[in-house]
């Protein structure tokens, strides 16, 4: 298996679809670290890709590092 990169252009499109359905096309309110914190804190538990892809990326090299001891 491989682990897929996952383009910085990609990503800041995701986080713009994201941004653009909450806010319905208009200018955000609120900055997206702030809707992305959990509701307690003020925010909407959004899901922030970027850091979404980093943990699957970690992930990924945990469990490549692991495949490799174990073999």
């Amino acid at each position: 298996s491989s682990c897929i990169v996952t383009p910085e252009k990609v990503i800041k499109e995701v986080k713009h679809l994201i941004v653009d359905f909450v806010w319905n096309g208009k200018t955000p309110k609120i900055a997206y670290k702030t809707l992305s914190q959990s509701i307690e804190n003020g925010g909407l538990k959004l899901i922030d890709f970027e850091t979404k892809v980093k943990a699957i990326k970690i992930t990924w090299i945990k469990f490549r590092k692991r495949k490799f001891i174990c073999c």
